[in-house]
């Protein structure tokens, strides 16, 4: 496998002898090279070769099969030569996409495998930090310990087959320990607490930690009982696994993992055969989008008490930067772990808190009904698992997650409403209020799904919690105050939840908002509006304003223009919400900067695609799959120009009168002519100032010319044929 690496890395041309050679060495069948070479030539076809051909071949074999025919080791074989594989990881995922390839069995191989050697680097950064010192003369110790150690993990997570982030740390953690417990005389370890160091260095908590090393210990136990490992003497434990039987253990237990392999398990010992990974610096930041902003500029949530429609997008108040903290996965893992196991040890569903007892007295209220109501409508999911799987299933501490839930919403309700009561006093009405219950609960079920990654997405959630997505919104903030100890990536995780509303969630079919926003403008006309609502109008405009400020920062558009832009966002939201309706913001927000741009200085679609899958990748939805179109050049010739066009194709001259208004209260909305909205009624033929606005070389359909009447756009770069799908609602997990 190394030469054929060899053979292949540096070749930047793609041949089917190249693919066939693979699929000889690794003995597979020949309708999965057919499937393959056809994969290849249609990913090719639009993207030219950039990287080494072994990732192109590699990604090929993978998802030319459904995985369940491969020969024995397939995996290992074809991937352990892999010297990035996170860039494989993404390259993979990319792919997939590229060729409209539907292989779920073949991202989980590829997921898991990613998991693993991300693991693997959290492995060796912890195990450097041990820093453990050899004697003179016994050079390699350390090494073999080091791989020992994650041969008993890489076991350990054969046989859990979990991919938990909390539980592979605590697996790490007691491997550790066990080892440092039983270093050979030849290795010492300088700090006198194992267990206090380790509980330091993976921010652990230390009743957790105990039961983690309990199980590894049993796990030990097992296999020396199965004769895997052997030991010197029966005074300790684990006396001799770890010192004068160090290499034969090894081997021993290296065998035995690889003759327990399935043919869709990666080999994860394999990794000790590559280049270590460079160990971290603590201070490392998460890993920023591949195209940075230029004024790194964000929209402050906290301070825009002057953000309304008549805003400039320069006026919106920014901070520095959107990546002020440093966190790793595991990091923030265990930092939410402990936190919640914090909230579980102090709250008692038998005993609520003394405050939430008067307010149950003033309120007419019960919480202890509501609790018991909660319960038995997490209890009915069970009958629902085909849609709603894992909700309550047991965690790897044999607990219920329903009880964790209930319990979170028990000490959030009695924080949120300590809190509260010191800013408002008596809170009996807004105790009593059944949205404010239901928003709660809400809160916690996303919480839970988020600590534990369930597979449930956001609309699911609200559907349990029996609560709209405006309700949601209005308690996110509260939500995330107050607890000062909740962790800054739960925090985070809500904020992103606020962001998914404001660009999908709260334009669906089901969400009232949309509906409230054309009542919000109407009264703003004649007064000042909802007061609640406002601070949502607010949000949403702080929150465009930014993905317009970051969509646009690479293209070097000017700042006058961007203002341009903006008002047409503004007016899409104001006066033609309808646009909105079952259909993503970031559609709208790219649609006004082409339409816009083609007044000033003309960017393709294609381009402005490009520019916003590398700022939000795995969001295709938001161009491929737009609801009554298909497409989103489909959807901007067809329905959002015929709204602006008569305005639009009015020229520069006439674009501040039109924009004069910021509620445009004073001019008629422009509706579409009956008939086709692109025709003359006296020619078949686009109009000059409609073929002046409309995406024409990029689009699918061919538009009659007529020499003499029409502007021709041929210079244009052509957007690759988008395929018309049916829309699909995001799933968010």
């Amino acid at each position: 496998m190394a030469s054929r690496k060899t053979r292949f890395a540096n070749n930047m041309s793609f041949d089917s002898n190249s693919l066939q050679s693979f699929c000889q060495e690794l003995n597979l069948p020949s309708q999965v090279l057919k499937e393959a070479e056809r994969l290849c030539s249609a990913y090719l076809h639009n993207m030219p070769i950039q990287q080494p051909l072994y990732l192109y071949i590699s990604s090929t074999l993978v998802a030319a099969t459904t995985l369940k025919k491969f020969p024995l080791n397939f995996c290992q074989n074809l991937l352990k030569t892999l010297s990035n594989i996170e860039d494989f990881f993404e390259f993979f995922n990319n792919f997939l996409r590229q060729t409209s390839t539907d292989a779920p069995e073949a991202l989980v191989v590829i997921s898991n495998y990613a998991f693993a050697w991300r693991l693997y680097k959290k492995f060796v950064e912890k195990w450097a930090q041990l820093e453990l010192e050899e004697k003179q003369g016994h050079s390699g110790v350390g090494t073999q310990l080091r791989d020992m150690a994650w041969t008993i993990i890489a076991l350990k997570r054969l046989s859990t087959n979990s991919n938990d982030l909390v539980e592979n740390a605590h697996l790490i953690l007691s491997v550790l320990y066990i080892i440092l417990q039983n270093l050979p005389e030849t290795v010492s370890f300088a700090n006198n607490d194992a267990f206090d160091f380790l509980i330091k260095q993976f921010n652990a908590e230390s009743e957790q930690a105990q039961e983690a090393i309990c199980s590894v210990e049993g796990f030990i136990q097992g296999m020396i009982s199965a004769g895997l490992l052997r030991i010197s003497s029966e005074k300790t434990i684990f006396d001799g696994i770890f010192s004068e039987y160090l290499a034969a253990n090894m081997l021993k237990l290296a065998d035995f993992y690889i003759s327990s392999l399935s043919p869709l398990d990666i080999s994860e010992i394999e990794f000790l055969k590559k280049a270590q990974p460079r160990t971290p610096v603590k201070h490392t930041r998460q890993r920023k989008n591949n195209v940075e902003l230029k004024s790194k500029r964000i929209i402050s949530w906290d301070n825009e008490p002057e953000t309304d429609i008549k805003s400039k997008l320069g006026d919106i108040p920014v901070q520095s930067s959107p990546y002020s903290h440093a966190f790793t996965p595991i990091s923030s893992a265990m930092e939410l772990n402990n936190w919640l196991r914090e909230v579980y040890k102090k709250t008692s569903l038998s005993q609520i808190p003394i405050l939430l007892q008067e307010y149950d007295s003033l309120a007419n209220f019960s919480v202890y009904a509501k609790i018991e109501a909660y319960r038995n409508k997490l209890a009915s999911i069970q009958l629902d698992k085909e849609n709603l799987p894992s909700i309550i299933q047991e965690t790897s501490t044999g607990k219920d997650k329903s009880e964790h839930i209930l319990k979170l919403y028990v000490y959030t309700l009695h924080g949120m409403i300590k809190n509260e009561q010191k800013r408002q006093g008596n809170l009996s009405t807004l105790y009593s209020n059944e949205n404010f219950h239901q928003a709660t609960f809400a809160c916690c079920i996303e919480c839970i799904i988020n600590a534990y990654g369930l597979n449930i997405n956001f609309d699911q959630v609200l559907s349990i919690a029996d609560v709209s997505v405006f309700e949601f919104w209005k308690l996110i903030t509260t939500f995330v105050q107050f607890d000062g100890k909740m962790p800054v990536a739960l925090r985070k995780h809500f904020r992103d939840v606020e962001n998914f509303i404001m660009n999908e969630n709260a334009w669906s079919m089901q969400s009232p908002i949309r509906q409230m926003l054309v009542q919000f403008v109407t009264e703003c006309k004649n007064s000042s509006g909802n007061p609640i609502f406002n601070i949502f109008f607010k949000r949403l405009l702080s929150h465009t304003a930014q993905k317009l400020v970051e969509i646009t920062e690479q293209l070097e558009i000017l700042e006058e223009v961007k203002e341009r832009i903006w008002e047409l966002i503004k007016t899409c939201i104001t006066e033609h919400s309808d646009l909105l309706a079952s259909r993503c913001l970031d559609t709208i927000i790219l649609c006004s900067i082409y339409a816009i741009c083609k007044l000033f200085k003309p960017i393709s679609f294609k381009i402005l695609i490009e520019n916003f899958s590398a700022l939000y990748p795995a969001k295709e939805h938001v161009f491929k799959q737009v609801a009554g179109a298909g497409d989103i050049i489909k959807f901007y010739n067809h329905i959002f120009i015929p709204r602006f066009k008569d305005n639009l194709s009015q020229g520069t001259e006439n674009m501040k009168n039109f924009f004069q208004s910021p509620l445009r209260a004073s001019l008629p909305i422009t509706s579409p002519s009956r008939g086709s909205a692109f025709c003359s009624p006296k020619t078949p033929y686009l109009t000059p100032r409609t073929r002046k606005l409309w995406a024409s070389s990029e689009g699918s359909q061919i538009i009659p010319q007529k020499k003499g009447r029409l502007i021709s756009f041929d210079d244009e770069p052509v957007l690759p044929k988008i395929e018309e799908v049916s829309p699909v609602h995001r799933n968010k997990k």
